[in-house]
Formats: C-alpha cells, sequence, structure tokens
C-alpha cells in the first residue's frame, strides 16, 4: 500500500466505521485502479485519492452484501474510452473473484470516472 492511500484510508476511518476487512478490501481495490492509473500515465491529488477511497469502501461493501447498483448502458458514457473501461475490468475482476461476484457494468464506469478525471484534470 503506497504512503498516499494510507493517508486516504487514515483519513476515510476518522470520518466513517472503517473495519480492518474494510480497510484490507479498500487497499486491494486502490492497488488494482492505481495500476490502470499509472499504466494510464495519470495520478490523483489527494483529494480525489480519499473520494477513490470512499468509492472502494462502498463497492467492497456492495460487493461483500450483493447489493447491485441501478442497471447503466455503458455506451450511454461514449467518452469513456473502452480501452479504461477493459482495464479497469481486468484490474478488478480478481478482487470480486475471490468475493465470488460479478464485476458489472455499472461498477467499471463509476471507476472509469475517476480514471477519465484524473486524465481531464490533472
Amino acid at each position: 500500500m503506497s504512503s498516499a492511500t494510507a493517508v486516504a484510508l487514515e483519513a476515510l476511518s476518522t470520518s466513517m466505521a472503517v473495519t480492518s476487512t474494510d480497510r484490507s478490501d479498500i487497499a486491494d481495490i486502490i492497488t488494482a485502479v492505481e495500476v490502470v492509473l499509472t499504466d494510464s500515465g495519470y495520478s490523483l491529488s489527494a483529494d480525489r485519492r480519499l473520494a477513490l477511497a470512499a468509492h472502494a469502501l462502498a463497492f467492497s461493501r456492495r460487493i461483500r452484501t450483493g447489493e447491485q447498483l441501478p442497471e447503466i448502458d455503458l455506451h450511454d458514457f461514449p467518452e469513456i474510452p473502452e480501452k479504461t473501461v477493459d482495464a479497469l475490468r481486468n484490474a478488478l475482476n480478481p478482487y470480486c473473484a475471490t468475493h465470488d461476484s460479478e464485476l458489472t457494468d455499472e461498477e467499471v464506469l463509476l471507476f472509469a470516472m475517476h480514471v477519465e478525471i484524473a486524465r481531464i484534470a490533472p
């Protein structure tokens, strides 16, 4: 876990009840998304990393509880490059597989927003 991720996790932990399982899952998810960001040449500010950590917390809890997001069609968001969607799907599928869950298009789209924000507003 990077020191920037540790700072984001600590900030999140002070504002929400975050368990040790949550912390481990958040670190795994952020690490996976950071690979996509780094491979794309992007980075996140501290505030954006905190937003990603909050999203990772919500995502991990949805995976554990089986909660589903409302259906969204990825084709309604043509500004999100397919290569970003594919990279995130490849990065996050292992996490979902370890939790006997399938990664949905809706979840990928939400993570893609973090990558695209890093791209357009470095």
